[in-house]
């Protein structure tokens, strides 16, 4: 593992914080039942800061937990199966659409791919040895949301009535595919290569670094070519769709998906708590999503009323007009010793500054408190990075201002995404 897999927390590895211990729970493919998330929200009420993040990987996360506390949190997760396998604690990066199932685009349906995908693994005592990190992404080819390339990725294309999956390593297209029937032994497999391969030419284990070694990455085709044939067509993924907030009709008429905005990816324990209650309540379908958001998917069509009401009470919105959307921000000063800003307070103050805009073009802007960059996504348009006396500020890859004070960050920002005028570029 590389040296700062330790600092990658699970449950049963929780990790140190400004603010206390944190832990992190394993939902793969963002798939939970509202039981578990009201489990969630009770053990983050008794037991941390009452607060849960959701992850860019569709994982949950508690913070400020005491020492003390940690065997009873464990144990209360623990009683809802949300700790499968000890071993496999920190191998949980299994992503899919968070629309799986409920996207009329879609060609394939992949939860249970994803389902069977986890119990292969955690069954598999080799793969305790992959790296925190390590993420395994099945596509159902509807639309796009991950923005993060995953190690090892899957993408459903029909081709003659035919569906195949082509395969993925990190940002590399491999021109090559497999059936729907051998996709989980296909990726099984090809992590299980990747650690041998790592061993072999002393390189890191991540399929996404294995596959730039063009004889590593010939080493691990030759270990997959049963399982795979040729893909001659070109491969396009569609762009990555924003965060779709609001209520969504699916592929039923008497039903719709529910999608509140969840500011900056993070839940009180009481907004966990009426989610759950009212996912339980509809027998709907629940899903985290990897814009660190939720969907209430397949609600009752007249039930919509009373839902959207329902999360007004805990001051969760259906629109865009709060100002979130496409906001992201790490722990910052109230939770991370490195961090040299209050970026969600920061945060804030933007969402402030540009609730109401009905523009979403280039709304992508992550706040780093430090030069760890924690939480920052790929791509994004906007990039604050804190330094000791202000932030770096980065629009689409150009530095416009260095050390700039978080007010005049904020409005310069805000300005910039309201198409005012700008000052000019420090580069």
């Amino acid at each position: 593992m590389q040296s700062t897999d330790y600092l990658c927390p699970g449950v049963l590895h929780a990790v140190p914080a400004k603010d206390g211990l944190l832990i992190r729970i394993r939902t793969p493919g963002g798939l939970i039942s509202g039981v578990q998330l009201k489990a969630v929200a009770h053990a983050a009420e008794r037991f941390s800061d009452q607060t849960i993040d959701i992850t860019v990987r569709a994982n949950l996360q508690l913070r400020g937990i005491r020492q003390e506390d940690l065997a009873s949190l464990i144990e209360a997760l623990a009683s809802e199966d949300l700790i499968p396998s000890a071993q496999h604690d920190r191998v949980r990066n299994i992503t899919t659409g968070p629309l799986a199932g409920l996207d009329p685009t879609e060609i394939f349906d992949t939860r249970a791919l994803v389902q069977r995908l986890d119990r292969r693994l955690i069954k598999d005592t080799a793969l305790v040895n992959l790296p925190p990190k390590f993420g395994f992404h099945i596509d159902g080819g509807g639309r796009r949301f991950d923005s993060e390339p995953a190690d090892i990725g899957l993408r459903a294309i029909a081709d003659s009535g035919m569906i195949q999956f082509c395969l993925t390593l990190g940002d590399h297209r491999i021109g090559l595919s497999v059936d729907a029937d051998h996709a989980v032994e296909c990726m099984i497999e090809a992590a299980r290569t990747c650690l041998d391969i790592s061993k072999t030419y002393k390189i890191p284990s991540r399929a996404r670094i294995i596959a730039s070694v063009p004889d590593a990455l010939e080493a691990l085709m030759n270990r997959l070519s049963p399982l795979l044939s040729q893909y001659p067509h070109p491969i396009f993924l569609s762009n990555v769709s924003d965060a779709p907030i609001g209520v969504l009709t699916g592929t039923r008429s008497d039903k719709v998906h529910i999608i509140p905005s969840i500011p900056l990816g993070r839940l009180t324990a009481d907004q966990g708590h009426r989610i759950a209650e009212i996912v339980i309540r509809y027998e709907g379908d629940l899903r985290l999503a990897p814009w660190r958001g939720v969907v209430l998917g397949e609600m009752p069509i007249d039930a919509v009323d009373n839902v959207l009401a329902e999360l007004r009470a805990v001051s969760l919105l259906c629109d865009t007009n709060d100002g979130y959307a496409g906001i992201a921000a790490c722990a910052g000063l109230s939770g991370c010793a490195s961090a040299l800003a209050d970026v969600r307070q920061d945060a804030s103050l933007l969402a402030q500054r540009l609730a109401g805009t009905t523009s979403r073009s280039a709304r992508t802007i992550n706040l780093s408190g430090c030069e760890k960059r924690c939480a920052m996504r790929n791509g994004a348009a906007v990039e604050l990075v804190a330094e000791p006396s202000g932030y770096n500020i980065k629009i689409n890859g150009v530095l416009l201002r260095s050390e700039c004070p978080p007010e005049a960050a904020v409005e310069l920002v805000a300005s910039s995404l309201w198409n005012e005028a700008l000052p000019e570029s420090e580069a």
